[in-house]
């Protein structure tokens, strides 16, 4: 919460309160990928592997609020990303959008999510530019 203003006489003080909502909230988001065995290791082995892409990230963008995702090459922000929209599917955690779980959205209703956010985004790069 921001403290937008406050103000104050001789009989009551009053704050007014900014909240900014939740666009996007992110919780425990994790992403491995399996590794690739040689034939070999396929039979003498029954453990799988798997590389750790993206572990255990939990974050929240607000309306109104400028968000970077930063690090070194290859730590996962990419994947990161590509979990979010939905173009991999997490291993596990929560991707909540505008307050709904979009975590196991699939087919028609991800496409419609897709199109709303691509048309709010115009929307909003339209309002920056003529400010």
């Amino acid at each position: 919460m921001l403290d937008a203003a406050t103000s104050s006489d001789a009989s009551c003080t009053t704050k007014k309160v900014l909240v900014l909502s939740e666009i996007v909230k992110v919780e425990h988001l994790t992403k491995y990928f399996p590794v690739q065995k040689s034939f070999l290791e396929q039979l003498f082995t029954r453990e799988l592997s798997y590389v750790k892409a993206v572990d255990d990230v939990t974050f929240s963008i607000k309306s109104g609020e400028f968000f970077t995702l930063a690090g070194e090459s290859g730590c996962g922000k990419t994947t990161t990303g590509r979990v979010i929209v939905k173009l991999l599917e997490p291993t596990s955690g929560k991707i909540y959008f505008n307050g709904a779980d979009i975590t196991k959205l699939k087919g028609e209703k991800l496409r419609l999510l897709r199109r709303k956010c691509k048309s709010s985004s115009k929307i909003l790069m339209h309002h920056s530019t003529h400010e």
